[in-house]
């Protein structure tokens, strides 16, 4: 899963003094490691735990204290110091899951860490379930989100990321890009017409499903935390100008067709790649969370899809293909950068 979820209970901070130091300095070792990837969130109660704590360690400090309880400090100290490297989530309203509580016997165990250190999430960790993958995946994404925009908008956009989608939509069989539009019908018309291409419906398919479960997850963030924009890049079906002025139309509506788009900023992007630097869009498979600040897209979290937004089973709408996301840690990641400077002109 994307991120660990914790708290600390109220009974850890009443009874710190009798807390074992080993139980504490492998708890803490794992958070840190957590922090590191940015991956641990810290979910705070009512009671303000983390305060309490801080608190509790200057009271301490300024004490005459054996060599036992000096230690248990300066174990104070680094719990404090850790805990406030997570990411913050001052209150739940939101029932956002918590995976661990501390208390003041309790440990994170291995199997637990590691699943959340990893970087690269499979299918099967959701046995391969749409639903599952929401609550374990979407939901951790959710999480973060609420926790980065409870002060201001710092995620404003979610980018999305997928070259082939506008072939698929488009219909054109493999080989170079046609000049003109292979129809005039409605992309809806097609799937019905019993002379298209018997493959055109079930491609068709792989990208609204995907989009489909991406839109309804973005509808379901609260307002005050929700991403305001969702940008949809993909490469232009034809090379007419003309025709993609009205491929865009169409398959927008198409895509967005379950979305209020005068409550939700839903955009299609063309993105051509004779404009674009040689090979731009090779591997480009992304889902991004950022905004823009002056000329700059400043990115908080790049997940790369194996399938991009063909994640949904085609044959089955309640399964996922066999797709990998993959966490993008490293920031001079080339498509990161590529990302960086080729969108922020189309951001809003």
């Amino acid at each position: 899963m994307p991120f660990l979820t914790y708290s600390i209970k109220s009974d850890f901070v009443e009874n710190y003094e009798n807390v074992k130091n080993k139980n504490i300095l492998k708890f803490l070792n794992y958070i840190d490691l957590l922090n590191y990837k940015s991956r641990a969130i810290l979910v705070e109660k009512n009671d303000d735990t983390l305060n309490k704590l801080r608190k509790k360690y200057f009271d301490n400090a300024n004490k005459i204290l054996n060599p036992d309880q000096d230690l248990l400090n300066e174990n104070l100290q680094n719990f404090v110091r850790i805990l406030s490297d997570s990411i913050q989530l001052k209150e739940n309203k939101n029932n956002i899951k918590v995976d661990f509580e501390k208390n003041i016997d309790n440990e994170i165990d291995r199997e637990l860490f590691s699943e959340f250190n990893n970087d690269v999430f499979s299918p099967s960790l959701y046995e391969f379930s749409i639903k599952k993958f929401q609550e374990a995946f979407l939901d951790k994404i959710k999480a973060f989100i609420i926790s980065k925009n409870t002060n201001s908008k710092k995620l404003s956009s979610l980018f999305i990321f997928h070259k082939e989608a506008s072939k698929y939509l488009e219909g054109w069989p493999s080989g170079k890009k046609p000049f003109n539009s292979i129809s005039s019908k409605k992309i809806e018309e097609r799937m019905n017409d019993i002379h298209e291409n018997k493959f055109y419906s079930i491609n068709v398919m792989k990208i609204k499903s995907g989009i489909d479960v991406m839109i309804n997850w973005w509808k379901g963030i609260p307002d005050n935390y929700r991403p305001d924009n969702l940008v949809f890049f993909t490469d232009t079906p034809t090379k007419s100008h003309n025709d993609n002025i009205k491929k865009n139309h169409d398959m927008s509506n198409f895509l967005f067709q379950n979305l209020d788009r005068n409550k939700y900023k839903a955009k299609l992007i063309f993105l051509d790649p004779n404009e674009l630097p040689k090979q731009w869009w090779k591997h480009k498979r992304h889902f991004v969370f950022g905004k823009k600040i002056d000329e700059k897209l400043d990115t908080s979290l790049i997940i790369d899809s194996e399938f991009g937004i063909e994640f949904v089973d085609e044959y089955n709408y309640s399964k996922l293909n066999n797709n990998k996301f993959v966490i993008i840690s490293d920031t001079n990641n080339t498509h990161v950068n590529d990302i960086k400077k080729q969108t922020v002109k189309y951001t809003y």
